[in-house]
């Protein structure tokens, strides 16, 4: 599964760091750069997980694509959001759970101030709606 997370944050880099703060600050994860673009994440249950993260700029694309998730989703306002960040931190969860991807994209959002387009492109979330779907997958 992937995601986008659209940040205002970065400067077209993904700031690792800042992420692995937010990570044992707000979600009690530990978040390690793994290789230049990925993380290694320790979930919950004690496992590792690895997913990459790329950033890039943001396209028209891009917003296009949170503006008709927006309409899908009944997201108001959320596609507004997006158009005010200039980046894009792809997340791919290749071989990863649904949940870890979700939380990985909740603790993304928090560093990125900005929303989360699912690969479906459903709707856009922001915090609380990934770190539901993480909870949801979990469920699974």
């Amino acid at each position: 599964m992937r995601v986008r997370v659209f940040s205002q944050h970065g400067q077209g880099r993904v700031d690792v760091p800042a992420l692995a703060q937010s990570a044992a600050r707000f979600f009690g994860t530990a978040l390690e750069a793994s290789a230049p673009d990925g993380v290694r994440m320790a979930l919950a249950s004690g496992a590792f997980v690895r997913c990459s993260v790329t950033a890039r700029a943001a396209t028209e694309a891009d917003l296009d694509d949170a503006r008709a998730a927006e309409q899908r989703g009944r997201a108001g306002g959320m596609a507004a959001l997006a158009a005010r960040c200039p980046w894009v931190w792809e997340l791919d969860g290749a071989g990863a759970s649904d949940d870890a991807l979700w939380t990985l994209a909740a603790i993304a959002a928090s560093v990125a101030l900005g929303p989360v387009l699912p690969e479906d492109g459903a709707t856009l979330v922001g915090v609380r709606g990934a770190r539901e779907r993480a909870e949801q997958a979990a469920r699974r």
